[in-house]
């Protein structure tokens, strides 16, 4: 679904969902887990 379509739906404006869904995706995505993270050093 869009965010044009979201908004449509939810009677709300296309900037107030954008904005919903980018602070969503930098929460997500911002930092890496570095833990999870292998490492292969060929030598």
């Amino acid at each position: 679904m869009t965010i044009q379509a979201v908004a449509r739906h939810l009677g709300v404006s296309w900037d107030l969902v954008k904005g919903i869904q980018k602070d969503n995706l930098n929460k997500r995505y911002r930092l890496p887990k570095l833990a999870k993270i292998k490492t292969h050093c060929a030598g």
